[in-house]
């Protein structure tokens, strides 16, 4: 009879570590998660900022080019 109690214990013990491993697999899912969910929220700041500065570029004013009467361009080059 022994036998079979030292083979119930362990049968326990077995049973117990798969618990504790079930729990914190749960928590470790969780977590991840969380990270998924922060990263998401820091790809999507990333893109928002990345549209904001793509559309700061093109709206930047271009340099003022004049066109004189003999076709060359002269940049803010005053008239006379």
């Amino acid at each position: 009879m022994e036998i079979l109690d030292q083979i119930e214990n362990r049968i326990k013990q077995a049973i117990n570590r798969i618990g504790e491993l079930q729990a914190r697999v749960e928590a470790l899912e969780e977590e991840k998660i969380q990270y998924e969910e922060k990263l998401v929220s820091l790809l999507e700041q990333l893109d928002q900022a990345s549209g904001e500065e793509s559309t700061q570029i093109e709206s930047q004013e271009e340099p003022l080019v004049h066109h004189g009467f003999d076709g060359h361009s002269h940049m803010d080059q005053p008239h006379f």
